[in-house]
Parts: C-alpha cells; sequence; structure tokens
C-alpha cells in the first residue's frame, strides 16, 4: 500500500480529481450572470500596453501598439485574453473579498477620480486670484540673491590667504580669472544671483552672513573669509535686495497656487460627501466612556 502511494502516476492522477472537484464546486457556488465575451480592440490593447510598461503616455504607446508585428500584436491579445479571463473568473469566485491591496487600489482610483472631477473646475475669476494674492501677500517675495565668485584655499593659513588676496588686486584679477588660482572647491566657483539658502548650504552660515551684508565691488576682490571648508577670496560684483513682486508679477504664480488649493479642497469635499453618505456604527468593544 505505501509503494502504490509513493507512484508519481498515481499522485498526479490524485491531484487532478482534486482540482476538478474544486472547479465544479467553484462553478456551481459561482453566479453566473457575467458575460462570457472577451471584447479586443485597440483601445482596450493600448490601456492593457500602457499598463503593463506603466508609461502613460498615449502617444507613444499607440506608436508601440501600431510598429508591432503580426506575431507580437497576436501575443499581446493572447496575454490580455488571459488577464481578464483569470480576472473576470476571480470576480466570480470573490477572490476579491477581503483583500486589503485591492482596497487600496480601489480606494486610489476613487481619488483619482476625485482629483480629475476637482480640476475640472472653472477657471478662477481676476478678483478671486487679487484676494488669494492679497490673503498670501508673502509667498509672493523675490529673496535677496548675491553674485560673486572666489578663490579657494583648502590648507593656506591666514597670511598666506592675505597675500594671495593683494596679489590679486594688485594684478587686477577679473571674474573669469578665479579658476586660476587655489583649489577645487566642492561646489562652484561662480555663483550668480544665488539666494542665501544656496550660499548658506555651499559656505556656512557665518561666510553667507558676511557675504549679503558686504558691498558689492566688481574689481576688488574681499576677504579673507572662512568657510566650513577653508579659506576664501571673494570677488562680488552684484548684491539684490528682496522685493515684493507686485500683482502682475507675479499673477502665473498666484494662478497655480489658487487653482491647485481649489481643486485640494473640492477633492476633499467630493471625497467627504461619500464619506458622509454612509452611516458609521461603532461597536461596543470600541466604546470608550
Amino acid at each position: 500500500m505505501r509503494r502504490w502511494l509513493r507512484e508519481p502516476l498515481l499522485l498526479f492522477i490524485s491531484a487532478g480529481l482534486v482540482l476538478f472537484a474544486l472547479y465544479d464546486w467553484l462553478a456551481v457556488e459561482a453566479p453566473l450572470d457575467e458575460p462570457q465575451m472577451i471584447r479586443v480592440d485597440r483601445n482596450s490593447l493600448l490601456q492593457f500596453v500602457q499598463d503593463r510598461s506603466k508609461n502613460f503616455d498615449r502617444t507613444a504607446a499607440l506608436k508601440r501598439l501600431d510598429g508591432l508585428s503580426e506575431q507580437a500584436l497576436q501575443d499581446v491579445v493572447q496575454d490580455f485574453v488571459r488577464e481578464e479571463a483569470l480576472y473576470r473568473t476571480a470576480l466570480r469566485y470573490g477572490l476579491d473579498a477581503d483583500d486589503y491591496v485591492i482596497k487600496r487600489r480601489l480606494v486610489q482610483k476613487m481619488d483619482y477620480v476625485a482629483e480629475g472631477l476637482a480640476q475640472a473646475g472653472t477657471p478662477a475669476a481676476e478678483a478671486e486670484l487679487r484676494s488669494y494674492y492679497d490673503s498670501h501677500h508673502s509667498r509672493y517675495r523675490e529673496p535677496s540673491t548675491v553674485t560673486f565668485t572666489h578663490v579657494f584655499l583648502r590648507n593656506a593659513d591666514a597670511a598666506q590667504a592675505a597675500a594671495l588676496l593683494q596679489r590679486l588686486n594688485n594684478t587686477t584679477a577679473e571674474f573669469t580669472d578665479a579658476p586660476r588660482f587655489g583649489d577645487r572647491f566642492p561646489y562652484h566657483q561662480n555663483y550668480v544671483e544665488r539666494p542665501y539658502e544656496e550660499v548658506q548650504n555651499h559656505f556656512g552660515e557665518d561666510m553667507a552672513a558676511r557675504l549679503f551684508a558686504l558691498t558689492p565691488a566688481p574689481r576688488v576682490w574681499q576677504g579673507v573669509f572662512n568657510s566650513d571648508h577653508g579659506r576664501h577670496l571673494v570677488l562680488l560684483t552684484r548684491s539684490t535686495p528682496a522685493r515684493q513682486l507686485d500683482f502682475e508679477e507675479a499673477r502665473a504664480q498666484v494662478s497655480r497656487d489658487y487653482n491647485a488649493e481649489m481643486s485640494y479642497l473640492l477633492q476633499q469635499r467630493f471625497v467627504q460627501s461619500i464619506v458622509e453618505s454612509f452611516e458609521v456604527e461603532l461597536a461596543d468593544d470600541l466604546q470608550r466612556g
């Protein structure tokens, strides 16, 4: 008896009988009102190709689909039909029930629907944009900037740096001459109209504060400045103070910000209206106090 149980053919037949029995049970239990016709058209194949490649450039997907050979097209059709048949059958068997991954995917689709509805609103009126600008005045400012080049000295002492500073001024070295002196800096040689935050990130708080307080002198090298990396000799050619943009200058950005905020609010209202259409009953074991 044990020898028969070890026979591969017997095990294969037994497994087949179990599978056929399971299929018969599922076929009886599953609802039969789902259409069994799978219609394959160009649009469905286009969506299939985009989903498979995770590339949602419709023009590129169309070009790829139209460029398929006859055999490649047949393979795509076969893959599409296989996936669609398995998907529909899985739904008939209720395999989507209590599956958190599927639930999250459907929630994401509803979020996309809400986002699409929110973005389909009417353009903002002039008065609305001006009111939004007035309420968010501080957003629309151009930051102060500086334009400079520098010579970086990684290991030089104060005396060596001072000597090189005097040499640069005696030879009237210009903006474009900076790369001929000093060491290679980890970031940039030239900084053109760069804001405080960038200069601070590259040179440190102390040097950034000194540079932004410095008076521009297009032909005079200044220093010595100490950064987090070493010593620097600087040719500061321009310093521009921060300024408030008027409405017309900021109009395009105001419009983008306003539309984004309104879309978000409309999306949230749409989702909230769905949530509020349900009654919520809290089980006794979750109620406190």
